[in-house]
C-alpha cells in the first residue's frame, strides 16, 4: 500500500463532491 495511492484516493472523493 503506498501513501500515494491514499492521498490520491482522498483527492478524488473530494473531486466528485
Amino acid at each position: 500500500m503506498s501513501q500515494d495511492q491514499r492521498i490520491v484516493l482522498r483527492i478524488s472523493l473530494q473531486r466528485k463532491h
